[in-house]
């Protein structure tokens, strides 16, 4: 049965609601959270369970499994819905959203108006945030990774230790960015690349297939490296070059 709030809208009573408020509060950044306790068992969670921590109950859907635990916070209008599950010391805020059965926890940030869903995973020291979106079976996790702008990481990808995505650039197909690697501006990194120790893509550029881009190399204006070739050792490849089948670059290339 649905129920007139106080501003003339409907709401569950009590009986219908699956978690409820304690009467623990506490103020964070300006903002008093309420812990939250299972009124009910849904999903993994038991009645009498006690949850982190919401400024609202806008924050956390009364439907789905979706779920706040341990002491992960959810403040400003930001939102966890589905069955998705925000935990241990994660937190989500500004316009953020958490949706269908993503997982954010350790002591990933979510903020801005980004979004995590369908079942990727954010964890460690992760920070999504801007216009970023994280989704697919995508993962982002370890320390200081960070993905925000209008990147997009999605389909089987990782970002992992110490890596940034930004810009409007794209991670995605089963490609991995790691140990302090760049992806920026335009550039894209998909199938089976991997981008690590300390290279930069960036501009247009395009890795694919299952090339390797590492040890300070950077690839950027329109440059592609695909099949299975490397660039290395401190190597440029820039303006419209192409490095592909077993190349193995540790040098300047460019195109035009």
């Amino acid at each position: 049965m649905l129920v007139l709030n106080a501003e003339g809208g409907t709401e569950m009573t009590v009986s219908e609601k699956k978690y409820g408020f304690t009467e623990e509060t506490k103020e964070w950044k300006g903002h008093i959270l309420h812990q939250i306790v299972a009124i009910k068992s849904f999903g993994n969670i038991k009645a009498g369970t006690v949850g982190g921590w919401i400024e609202r109950e806008q924050n956390l859907s009364q439907e789905g499994n979706c779920w706040v635990g341990d002491n992960a916070k959810v403040w400003g209008n930001a939102s966890v819905r589905d069955d998705a599950i925000v935990a241990d010391f994660a937190k989500v805020y500004d316009y953020a959203e958490i949706s269908d059965k993503a997982l954010v926890y350790a002591d990933a940030k979510v903020y801005g108006q980004a979004k995590v869903y369908d079942t990727a995973l954010v964890h460690g020291q992760s920070a999504i945030y801007d216009l970023a979106e994280v989704r697919g079976k995508a993962e982002v996790y370890g320390d200081l990774v960070k993905v925000f702008g209008n990147a997009k990481i999605y389909g089987h990808a990782k970002v992992y230790h110490y890596s940034k995505v930004y810009g409007m650039a794209q991670v995605y197909g089963e490609a991995e960015v790691f140990n302090r690697a760049a992806v920026y501006g335009w550039a894209r990194v998909y199938e089976l690349a991997k981008i690590y120790g300390d290279a930069k893509i960036y501009g247009r550029a395009e890795i694919y297939g299952e090339a390797r881009v590492f040890e300070n190399a950077m690839v950027f204006d329109d440059a592609f490296v695909f099949d299975t070739a490397k660039v290395h050792k401190y190597a440029r490849v820039f303006y419209d070059a192409r490095v592909f089948h077993d190349e193995d670059v540790a040098k300047t290339i460019f195109g035009r």
